[in-house]
């Protein structure tokens, strides 16, 4: 909702690039008094620039663009389409987090309920302007892709980088993107700083903070599919509020989709937990025996037998 308000002022990638900056200045203030440590290595540097780029400057850019083109609540769909990516990205780089039939199934489950809560918006929308539509409608999509790209990404390097380095160095990268394509496409663009504008870009600011240490602290506490979840819950949480603190009616079916992300979640969720933590201990225990054949000079063929036969039961 505060992107659609700014968006009323200013022109898409600046207004994502001061939000940015905002959130770099606030960022750089709790590491200097935290004392936050930087990685020195290459390669951890390689991870935070991609991460930049894509979760802050790509995702950023491609959705503050596409706001412009669409509603609030079909972006807010379009936005759940990125647990479907998380779902692909970690089945291809993280070794752990395979496709199971509970995760697939949970996921679309989800996705189908905020498909039945905001399925007046999408009917009026699409067929108001069927084509600035569709171009706002592909850039959400690309934004949640490379946000799903960005959290698996994250989730399989996080243990070499500090959290609050690794978020700074994103918004500062994100920052620079945004306000280079604002300067190539948007010199002819009117701003216009009223104090609207100016109270939407501040909250996104600040607001880009603290969601983001918390989720990147969940990422490293579970499962990347299990986290991208909190895309399914958000919408439930604010339709809930406007209905307690607002008085907002609660139709049958915002409770039909309401019950249909629940329950997604609780299948993506719950019923995998027990294999992951059965993956974990098969390949602690494939290292520690091909660790022990190693020193006991078993012969090559010996070793990816036992491989190949571990690998047959982590699948």
């Amino acid at each position: 909702m505060a992107i659609k308000v700014g968006l009323r002022f200013l022109p898409p990638f600046a207004f994502a690039g001061i939000s940015l900056a905002i959130s770099t200045l606030c960022l750089l203030l709790i590491t200097k008094l935290l004392h936050t440590r930087f990685p020195k290595g290459r390669s951890s540097w390689g991870v935070m620039v991609f991460l930049g780029l894509t979760m802050m400057g790509a995702a950023f850019g491609l959705q503050y663009w596409g706001e412009q083109y669409v509603s609030s609540g079909l972006a807010a769909v379009l936005f759940a389409t990125a647990p479907l990516f998380v779902v692909i990205f970690a089945h291809i780089l993280i070794e752990e987090e395979k496709i199971t039939k509970w995760k697939a199934t949970g996921i679309m489950l989800s996705f189908a309920g905020m498909l039945v809560i905001f399925r007046h918006e999408l009917t009026s929308v699409f067929s108001l302007n069927i084509l600035s539509s569709l171009y706002g409608a592909l850039a959400e999509v690309a934004s949640a892709t490379f946000t799903a790209l960005a959290i698996v990404v994250y989730k399989r390097f996080y243990a070499e980088i500090d959290r609050l380095a690794n978020l700074l160095v994103q918004t500062i990268i994100g920052c620079g993107f945004v306000l280079i394509l604002g300067l190539g496409w948007e010199r002819s663009s009117s701003f216009n700083f009223t104090p609207l504008a100016t109270v939407a870009t501040i909250y996104l600011g600040l607001a880009t903070i603290l969601p983001y240490i918390g989720y990147y602290w969940l990422l490293e506490k579970n499962s990347a599919i299990n986290v991208s979840t909190v895309t399914f819950i958000v919408p439930i949480l604010a339709l809930a509020l406007g209905w307690i603190l607002l008085g907002e009616q609660m139709t049958a079916s915002t409770l039909l989709g309401g019950t249909f992300i629940l329950a997604g979640v609780l299948l993506s969720t719950g019923f995998d937990t027990g294999r992951s933590k059965q993956i974990k201990e098969l390949q602690k225990a494939r290292a520690v025996l091909l660790d022990a054949m190693k020193e006991s000079k078993f012969d090559d063929k010996a070793q990816q037998r036992i491989s190949e036969d571990f690998d047959k039961l982590l699948h």
